[in-house]
């Protein structure tokens, strides 16, 4: 169980339901201990308070969770507990953030309370995920803007990770705040049995509309950029005598909107119901025969996903939307939707639709029921945001030792010539989240001992025509249901959890082939000699500069090594170079910024010639990766990379021990 406080600025009981409630309704029914800081806005003078109230709640899209909802002080919710609560929620953050307890914070607000957080999170040590919905300083008109904007760039760059409910959307932000990371994107959960209630033909005797009347459909806020200023005035022109508008939803435009439909004489066709409750919404929607979402292609329109879109779907009612970025990015021609490219083509394809015959128009439909079934169904969206809390939060849901996980796979080649350092190494490995360790060894080495200690799960022989075919051999004869490989030196370490972080890491972006993390240099006997900091600039570098990526630690997915094909065994001693380029082809390495792996370095297990080998082989590597003129071109820089390498792994040698033992030298020579 992890103890989540979820923060935005905006009233948790007034608010339009939304996945700000979903989320933390979900995770509480799920088991987690779930806190909820609000904005209480719009709440009136006579619910002012200078004390901070907290209360365990139902919840309200899931009547079943129980949220702990904590108002701040309040002098009514209005403009003036607005412009204060930046200032004065601080004592609050401080005080529930350095004491509560919690493992994750995940946070919608930015300049009412997010950039407070972010701040005080980091002092406290608590991992912060933002979760990204739209961009703020783009609704806000005015002053403001500007200094919303400052706040944004300010929690962007700051926050642990980024989850976004859409890649564009995604993008934008970590480019704003300027963050060398990608995002993750975590689509939002969506009640489907909510959605599936139908009560059509009641309904519409309720609302005095005409069994044979063709509908089409808004919901929603109304905001100035929802198109509905064009729609009505299209539908006025080009609908027919028994077609009807229905606008679910109040606010932003609402006063221009029915102005609209007075000068235009045609309130017998326009329905405005006002604001409908989550609870009524299904009934109200099932009256329609069609459902828009004409909103006009702005900046922040293209870098949304907007939520009506997927209820919608959910309804299986035909939906016919303009084509927005974040919008078509997420759900493409897959879900059935009727895509065009302006509000003003909105209502000719509504009376498209209209015309299509019923097969036509359930074959769509079904698709886009499909869609939302398969990607935004609650489970697989409660699994994803669960994966992604755990990736940041400081405690896990169980010790990764005692519950290793099946798909991840490493291989370990040995000599067998120092079982003490072997024995090390499985050990490690056994406690950090590997579910299957695969020993290739030549066939005359002994590890019955090993075995017996349950050390390793699978051994294959040694073929003895080199590294790289060796562990070739052993990632060949994994079973299917692995999905994470990797190979460790087999008197290399590895840290608890460190594989299990990495496959959070792949598990929560798609995108991501690779992960690899911070190693300590350590002597024969285990003392440290000195940290690779590198971080995410050796990824960076790779094609082109010393190779400061460290293999050990680190895990990629295995389709894509297999679309690779396999370790180059042309290469002796820097094939993981090799193969680091390809998988960055493939797709992202991620630096995960935790120590994962410790390198055993022998003072002379590189000698001068072999390590000289080893960087001319790493420099034939990068030169082989690149284009033909490329590979011509950097011939010139080329010589003083191999000097920059060789001068490193010679600091390294020096600030070492000059311990050496004779099995050792027996391990250097041996391949």
């Amino acid at each position: 169980m992890l103890k989540i406080l979820f923060i935005h600025e905006v009233n948790y009981r007034s608010k339009v339901i939304f996945e700000m409630h979903e989320f933390p309704e979900l995770l509480s029914i799920a088991g987690h201990e779930v806190h909820f800081l609000e904005f209480p806005e719009d709440t009136g003078l006579k619910n002012a308070s200078v004390r901070t109230r907290s209360e365990l709640i139902s919840g309200r899209a899931y009547p079943e969770a129980k949220i702990n909802l904590i108002t701040p002080p309040t002098l009514g919710g209005g403009g003036i507990d607005r412009m204060l609560a930046p200032i004065t929620v601080i004592p609050q953050l401080r005080k529930l953030i350095k004491k509560g307890g919690f493992d994750v914070v995940v946070l919608y607000a930015v300049p009412t309370s997010g950039w407070q957080t972010v701040r005080i999170a980091k002092k406290a040590g608590v991992p912060v995920i933002f979760r990204a919905l739209d961009v703020s300083h783009l609704i806000r008109k005015g002053l403001t803007s500007q200094l919303v904007k400052l706040a944004e760039r300010y929690v962007y760059r700051r926050a642990t990770i980024i989850s976004a409910n859409n890649l564009i959307l995604g993008d934008y932000v970590t480019n704003l705040g300027g963050r060398p990371d990608a995002p993750i994107v975590n689509y939002p959960p969506l009640d489907l049995d909510h959605f599936a209630h139908e009560n059509r033909r009641q309904m519409r005797i309720n609302m005095s509309i005409d069994q044979e009347s063709f509908v089409a459909t808004y919901m929603g806020s109304l905001f100035p950029f929802s198109g509905l200023l064009q729609v009505i005035a299209d539908f006025a022109l080009l609908s027919g005598s028994d077609d009807r508008l229905l606008i679910i939803g109040g606010g932003g435009i609402e006063n221009e909107l029915r102005k609209k439909v007075k000068e235009l004489s045609f309130e017998h066709k326009v329905i405005f119901t006002g604001v409908i409750s989550y609870a009524e919404l299904p009934n109200y929607l099932s009256v329609s025969d069609v459902l828009i979402n004409p909103f006009e292609s702005t900046l922040v329109t293209n870098l949304a996903l907007p939520h009506k879109v997927l209820q919608y779907l959910a309804t299986g009612i035909p939906t016919v939307s303009t084509k927005l970025s974040g919008l078509f990015e997420s759900l493409g021609d897959a879900a059935g939707i009727y895509w065009v490219d302006s509000p003003a083509n909105i209502v000719e394809e509504i009376l498209q639709v209209k015309q299509q015959g019923v097969e036509e128009k359930s074959a769509a439909s079904e698709l886009g029921r499909k869609f939302v079934n398969k990607f935004f169904n609650k489970q697989t969206t409660l699994t994803e945001i669960e994966s992604t809390i755990r990736l940041v939060s400081r405690r896990k849901l169980a010790s990764t030792h005692q519950s290793p996980s099946p798909d991840i796979a490493i291989v370990v080649p040995t000599l067998g010539l120092r079982t003490d350092y072997l024995r090390q190494s499985l050990t490690s490995l056994r406690e950090t989240g590997a579910g299957l360790l695969c020993v290739v060894s030549p066939k005359e080495v002994n590890l019955d001992e090993l075995k017996a200690e349950n050390l390793f799960d699978l051994r294959i022989d040694d073929a003895g025509d080199g590294l790289a075919n060796a562990i070739n051999r052993g990632f060949a004869s994994l079973p299917e249901h692995i999905k994470f490989i990797s190979w460790l030196g087999d008197d290399d370490l590895v840290e608890k959890d460190s594989l299990f972080n990495a496959r959070e890491v792949m598990m929560s972006k798609p995108n991501v082939v690779a992960v690899v993390g911070i190693i300590d240099y350590i002597s024969p006997s285990g003392e440290k000699i000195l940290t690779n900091r590198v971080g995410s600039l050796g990824v960076r570098i790779l094609s082109w500069g010393p190779d400061l990526v460290p293999q050990p630690g680190s895990l990629f997915r295995r389709s894509t090594f297999n679309d690779i094909g396999c370790l180059n065994p042309e290469y002796r001693m820097a094939f993981d170079l090799d193969l680091f380029l390809k998988l960055r082809k493939m797709g992202e390495i991620e630096f995960m910024d935790q120590k994962v792996a410790s390198f055993r370095w022998h003072p002379t297990s590189l000698s001068v010639s072999q390590r000289r080998s080893a960087v001319l082989e790493a420099s034939r590597i990068r030169r082989r990766n690149r284009s033909r003129a490329l590979e011509k071109l950097s011939l010139v820089w080329e010589p003083a990379i191999m000097l920059l390498t060789l001068l490193l792994g010679t600091v390294v040698s020096w600030r070492g021990t000059s311990e050496l033992h004779h099995e050792d030298e027996r391990i250097l020579n041996a391949r």
